[in-house]
This record gives C-alpha cells, structure tokens and sequence, in this order.
C-alpha cells in the first residue's frame, strides 16, 4: 500500500472511530472474548499486537485486562512487502480489524502473522464480508481483496493456522447470533437495523455485513 493511499485510509479509519471510543474498543475486547469462548478458547491477554493499530484506540481496553500493547500501522510497516519487526513467537494474541482487504499479498502478510505468533496464540481478525458487500465494496479504492467466510478460512488454512472458525461481525451480541450453518445470512437478513439506529429496538440492530475469523497457532 503506497504513502497516499495509506495516509487515506488512516483518516477513513479514524473519522469511523468518531464518537465514544473507549466504549467502542472495550465492544471489540468483549466480542472477542465471546468468540473466544464459543470455540473454546482460552485468552492470555499478556502480550497482545494490534496490526492497523489506527490511533492505538485499544490500547486502553486491552491494558483493563492487564496486557503488554503493542500497536503497529502501515505508517510504521508496510505489511504487503515487508516483514513485521518483531521476533518470531512474540505475542500472545495478534488482533487486525479490518485490514486484510486493503493488502494485495495477504497471504505473504499471515505468514509474518504466524511467524510473530507464538504456539498455541490466537489471531481475531475482521473485514467485509463479500457476500454482502460486493455492491459497494471497491467503492473504498483503499479495498483491494474481498473474502468470503470460506475464502478467509481457507487463506488462514493455507497459512498454516488451525482451529479456524468464521463468524457475523456483530459486536457483544447473545452467542445465538453467532452460531448455526445460516449464522450469516441469518444476522444480515434478519436483524434490519444497523448498529448506529439509535431508535431502532436493540436486540433488533444487527445486519452483520463483515466477518470475524478467530483460529491458533
């Protein structure tokens, strides 16, 4: 990703984290633990990465659960061409919202993911779901590689992870929302109101167009 389109996308990433951040970064934390606990997971928070760190908007949540932040962004490493400045076997859990779309190696990228993982680590990463977002997905030029839930397995498959479940990217909702084969369709077709509907009923705010995939080392 060249210097423009990098500095593009922070700006973008930024204006989306408009509003109360702290309350959005613990969401993110709280989600992942219920994926977490849905494949039966056990976190260790001790030595986290956060990769598209933006602004280092999680640093706060993530050090409520005692951990060691580190925060890297295409600023600070160019993650289609470049290794990651890290040790192999570093990190505990390796978090990346919505950045795997915007690379055009993602499969270069996981393998440095993998690499600064250590055994038994978990990664949790999000990005649009294609199924869902194909009619305005390249409207974002930043957006370079759309997944499918089984697109994103088997990426992280072939990138030598295990364990690899895919999930709606729906924020601390009831595990039933995340669970079941039409678990997709389900949260998109079924819940009509996004998120930011303040007036629309809660347990109704939904329509899940991005995906959460979790998997070990």
């Amino acid at each position: 990703m060249d210097l423009n389109i990098r500095q593009v996308y922070f700006k973008r990433r930024l204006a989306a984290l408009e509003g109360d951040r702290s309350k959005l970064a613990f969401r993110e934390i709280e989600t992942l633990k219920i994926i977490a606990d849905l494949v039966g997971f056990d976190l260790k928070f001790s030595q986290v990465l956060d990769l598209g760190c933006g602004d280092e908007f999680l640093k706060d949540a993530l050090s409520e659960e005692s951990a060691k932040y580190t925060g890297i962004d295409f600023d600070d490493c160019d993650f289609d061409s470049q290794n990651l400045p890290y040790s192999s076997e570093t990190f505990d859990i390796i978090i990346c919202l919505a950045v795997i779309e915007h690379l055009r190696n993602p499969f270069s990228f996981l393998r440095e993911v993998y690499r600064v993982c250590k055994s038994d680590g978990i990664v949790f990463f999000s990005t649009p779901n294609w199924q869902f977002s194909y009619r305005d997905f390249f409207n974002d030029y930043t957006h370079v590689t759309p997944f499918t839930p089984k697109s994103l397995e088997q990426i992280l498959c072939g990138a030598n992870f295990k364990n690899v479940a895919t999930f709606p990217g729906l924020r601390c909702k009831p595990k039933w929302f995340y669970e079941g084969a039409l678990r997709f369709h389900k949260t998109y077709y079924l819940f009509p109101f996004l998120g930011t509907n303040k007036f629309a009923p809660r347990f109704l705010r939904g329509h899940a167009r991005s995906i959460f995939a979790i998997a070990k080392k």
